[in-house]
């Protein structure tokens, strides 16, 4: 069976979505992130926004895509199998939120980009999200 949440779409697919589906599809998406971050992290200086902050972007949003379903669901459409599989991701969630807050390597990455050449090519909305 094919997991709704990991196949890319437009909109959402709410009809197909199914308790059992919610953990896989956001561990996954959360292994992602963080293979993301560690990548980034590991290219080294000088950070770009294209090597640093835009793949960081992309799976942030790969997540948020994933995640904004599911949560959409609880709140609409709850029972007791989606509850379940709803809250054994909100400890996930908030372990990656976490990791990615006090990684030191992609705060030293941030801080590399901000005082570095390429900083000067970011425009304004890059510099306030970077």
């Amino acid at each position: 069976m094919t997991n709704p949440l990991l196949t890319p779409f437009s909109l959402p697919p709410f009809s197909a979505i199914k308790p059992e589906h919610v953990v896989p599809a956001v561990t996954k998406a959360l292994e992602d992130c963080r293979a993301a971050v560690e990548s980034a992290v590991a290219h080294g200086a000088p950070y770009s926004w294209e090597n640093l902050c835009q793949p960081l972007a992309e799976v942030d949003d790969v997540l948020g895509r994933i995640f904004s379903p599911v949560s959409h669901l609880n709140s609409v459409k709850n029972s007791p199998e989606l509850r379940e599989a709803y809250e054994q991701t909100l400890p996930l969630l908030s372990e990656y939120s976490t990791w990615v807050g006090q990684h030191e390597g992609l705060y030293k990455a941030y801080r590399d980009l901000r005082d570095g050449d390429n900083y000067a090519t970011l425009n304004t909305a890059q510099k306030k999200s970077g």
